[in-house]
């Protein structure tokens, strides 16, 4: 059986699900990275943690894994540290956040990813248009997907619907210096209306979360990943968006459009252009230029959820890429 070492920085819930999917497919998985999550450690046998580079490069030596998969997003130069550590053993690079995405800047790190990889995937129509830029003819699809339960070992995202609290939700990271993740007008516009916002922020400074209180919007902290999908059912809408358009927010496929759906409540995008294509396409949300719109808008209309795409709809792609990479 072949062995794939899932790297990361941090166990994103795209860590998850790809290597849930590698899984599958019948191939030895074992996670490896620098922090730990609660819910998430204890359903792999195979975890291990690496304290930094040269920590990390002496246990690939050690490891010898058949392929490394790359979880670049927050953590580029893993990509150099896999190469270093895995020798000839193929490295694959899973491009979902980049700077030069977020913020229209690159650095030597995030340059390095492309000219390092044996092959890359990636999260969205705009990230493949840039990895083909830079590595035509290696590249292959891996979307962010929702994963089927089927395959969700100890019920691991099973969902709980909760009791509905009227109103919009949004999970993810906040920033005041990100544009991308900046959304107090937001907050001030849908409070104006009458509209309850309840943000469940990853991430951010004190400074970030007060500006978003003093907006309107009731701020939450501490949820892991299942009882963070049992909270999303409670709410309306979810929302995709931030205050101005932004390249990020134009061309990604974050996390958190992907866990609404499978919470089975509508995406709501504001200046998300990619994420409106995929809410219309499937019929799981709307866009809207002010967010008070939605007050118009019956959420119940929306009735593509069971449409939207699970890891095991690219199972072909990504074997196909493996027997590749491994051959």
């Amino acid at each position: 059986m072949k062995k794939i070492i899932h790297l990361s920085h941090r166990p994103c819930a795209r860590v998850l699900k790809t290597g849930l999917t590698t899984r599958r497919l019948g191939y030895a998985v074992e996670f490896w990275q620098q922090t730990a999550r609660e819910d998430f450690l204890p359903r792999f046998k195979h975890t291990q943690f690496f304290s930094d580079g040269d920590d990390l490069v002496e246990r690939l030596h050690e490891a010898k894994p058949d392929l490394v998969y790359v979880h670049v997003c927050g953590a580029p130069e893993l990509a150099a540290l896999a190469k270093a550590g895995a020798g000839r053993r193929p490295v694959l690079c899973d491009i979902h956040d980049l700077d030069i995405m977020r913020f229209n800047t690159t650095s030597a790190y995030e340059e390095s990813v492309f000219a390092i990889a044996d092959a890359l995937v990636f999260s969205s129509a705009g990230y493949e248009t840039l990895c083909r830029r830079w590595k035509p003819a290696q590249v292959n699809v891996l979307p962010q997907t929702v994963v089927p339960p089927a395959m969700l070992p100890e019920d691991i995202l099973a969902i709980k619907k909760l009791p509905k609290r009227p109103g919009i939700v949004y999970q993810g990271g906040i920033s005041r210096n990100m544009p991308h993740r900046r959304m107090t007008g937001i907050v001030q516009r849908a409070t104006a209306a009458g509209i309850s916002v309840v943000v469940y922020a990853a991430n951010g400074r004190a400074e970030d979360k007060s500006a978003l209180i003093n907006a309107g919007a009731t701020v939450v902290t501490g949820y892991y990943y299942r009882p963070m999908l049992n909270e999303l059912t409670r709410y309306d809408f979810g929302l995709c968006g931030c205050d101005e358009k932004n390249r990020a927010l134009q061309q990604s496929g974050p996390n958190k459009f992907f866990e609404y759906a499978a919470a089975g409540i509508p995406i709501v995008a504001v200046n998300a252009g990619n994420q409106l294509k995929l809410a219309e396409g499937l019929n799981v949300g709307v866009s809207v230029e002010d967010i008070a719109d939605i007050k118009n808008i019956d959420p119940r209309q929306f009735d593509g959820f069971g449409l939207v795409p699970t890891m095991l709809d690219y199972q072909d792609r990504l074997t196909e890429l493996y027997r590749q990479l491994l051959s």
